[in-house]
């Protein structure tokens, strides 16, 4: 996942010119990188980049708070920024400018707005099209399984502690809907039972529109 919204930075940031007219989608996929890497970060067993995610993630969340502007400035931030999470997956060790601190208030790395995009395109786009039949179901079931985990780590974040709207009932209440219907679709993975894996991304997609319809 990390290789591949890596990879997606090298065809949105190009020129300047374009930077200005999509920065909003390099900031997307900024959030989503510090998110990934936040999380390793905070993981306890030993999986790639943990003992530099610290670093990392404080790289990227300079990036993904510089680049909700398109200017000069961010432009050229994105793009060393770039260039050196590319380093990281040739794997190369970047050098990170002083000690970074320790996350605590997640509110200063994250942005409920991506993060809400991030979980349509996740669910919407990408998951409901995989389980559109029952072929399909079996044959995705690696990737959409990928895409559920990743939807239920979106939900946890949105109700990380200072977190906008996290102690919201509504808002709370959306976020554990979303999180129980990926066990639902893992349980019902477990048991081959390819009509409930549909109904269990259905109220997947739900939980997501409903959250829009009350917050965005």
């Amino acid at each position: 996942v990390i290789k591949s919204q890596i990879n997606q930075l090298a065809g949105q940031i190009t020129t300047p010119g374009r930077f200005r007219t999509e920065y909003n989608n390099v900031h997307l996929t900024y959030v989503k990188l510090a998110s990934l890497f936040a999380v390793i970060e905070h993981y306890g067993a030993d999986v790639r980049w943990r003992d530099s995610a610290t670093d990392y993630r404080d790289l990227i969340g300079r990036a993904s708070a510089g680049t909700r502007v398109g200017t000069e400035q961010a432009y050229q931030l994105a793009l060393r920024t770039r260039d050196d999470l590319q380093q990281i997956v040739r794997g190369e060790r970047v050098a990170i400018e002083g000690k970074p601190e320790p996350l605590e208030d997640w509110s200063n790395l994250l942005y409920r707005s991506p993060l809400m995009i991030w979980l349509e395109e996740l669910s919407l786009e990408q998951l409901r099209p995989m389980v559109s039949d029952e072929n399909a179901t079996k044959a995705n079931q690696a990737e959409a399984l990928q895409h559920a985990e990743q939807i239920a780590m979106i939900a946890q974040l949105l109700l990380m502690p200072q977190m906008e709207g996290h102690d919201e009932p509504d808002y709370v209440k959306h976020a554990q809907a979303m999180r129980a219907a990926v066990e639902e679709m893992k349980a019902a993975y477990t048991r081959q039972d390819f009509a409930d894996v549909g109904t269990a991304v259905n109220r997947i997609v739900q939980a997501c529109d409903a959250c829009h319809e009350d917050y965005r």
